[in-house]
């Protein structure tokens, strides 16, 4: 078992996610810091390089950030997570991958707000050059670079891919790319981040399954509704392996292998919170729950009454927000 990860939330000392892992790197040597406090990563070519390293299938990274010891080489069956930053404030791709947008999109910064939502643009995400002399900001050259961004993994997952592909053993790896959260492009008037609201698009994150191919499984689209907390089961369930071992009064996820495989239709509601900060007084929590195209969105407050933390409700919001969100 491996792991390289990239983000700095997640070293040992901050997540304990290197429990039970053989082989743990969280070297973060870029130059280039996560904003707003200049936080330290790893690019997604040193990771790529990292995990060819792991594997026996390439040199160790340029970086110098580890593993240099190939401890998953000739190992059956192996395990490695990867946890790539890209796509990622700050929205920097390497050059290569960079395209410009086909027009500008200009949003001046007195941009009236609607009844529940006011312009947010997280600034420290908009380069110097998108930047207009009253203050405002050019969104497509912003979305742009991140696009830029997504290129860029997706160019050091093929890599990856390719040279399983080549060593005769992608045909036999469970291969999973997903994502812990999207980002917010202007949605509801909120520019470059991802913390605030429970949207699709925030919340809504691919899910891409390769499976061996000893596995009988129809390809294309999956019409699913899922959690990432549906993954850990249905990859224990496809793997006819034990499955884990949760406390009943906080149920996890659900197996469900056989819509994985059948492309059967089945919708399950799907539930996701914001809880950044929420035991401060006046503090809104968001809970959300989606069926199908529709989301009920509460808005609860935090306030302490005679030393006890009471929920209040401060809003209510039942949307249609179409297909984004489902799983592929």
């Amino acid at each position: 078992t491996g792991a390289i990860v990239g983000n700095f939330v997640l070293v040992a000392r901050r997540s304990g996610l290197d429990r039970g892992f053989e082989s743990w790197t969280e070297q973060l040597p870029a130059r280039i810091g996560v904003p707003p406090h200049d936080a330290p990563q790893r690019t997604a070519d040193s990771i790529t390089d990292g995990a060819l390293a792991l594997l026996g299938l390439g040199p160790p990274a340029a970086d110098g950030a580890g593993p240099r010891d190939p401890a998953l080489a000739g190992a059956a069956p192996w395990f490695l997570y990867l946890h790539y930053m890209d796509p990622h404030g700050a929205y920097a791709p390497p050059a290569e991958y960079e395209r410009a947008p086909a027009a500008p999109e200009l949003v001046a910064p007195w941009v009236e707000p609607t009844a529940l939502h006011r312009l947010r643009v997280a600034e420290y995400n908009v380069a110097p050059d998108a930047r207009l002399f009253d203050g405002g900001f050019d969104a497509a050259l912003v979305r742009a670079r991140y696009d830029g961004e997504v290129r860029y993994v997706d160019h050091e997952l093929g890599r990856l891919f390719a040279a399983l592909d080549q060593a005769g053993q992608l045909d036999e790896t469970l291969v999973i790319v997903t994502s812990d959260h999207g980002e917010s492009l202007g949605e509801h008037l909120y520019y470059f981040e991802h913390g605030l609201y429970t949207y699709e698009a925030t919340v809504g994150v691919p899910l891409i399954v390769r499976p061996p191919a000893s596995f009988e499984a129809t390809p294309g689209r999956r019409p699913l509704d899922l959690s990432l907390a549906d993954v850990a089961p249905t990859v224990l369930e496809l793997l006819e392996l034990p499955g884990l071992e949760l406390d009943p009064a906080s149920p996890g996820g659900r197996a469900c292998a056989a819509a994985w495989r059948d492309a059967t239709d089945d919708r399950a509601p799907v539930y996701s919170v914001k809880t950044e900060r929420a035991d401060l007084d006046g503090t809104v929590q968001l809970r959300a729950v989606r069926r199908g195209d529709w989301k009920l969105v509460h808005g609860l407050a935090a306030r302490t009454v005679d030393g006890r933390t009471e929920w209040v409700r401060v809003r209510e919001e039942l949307s249609q927000e179409g297909d984004r969100g489902r799983a592929d």
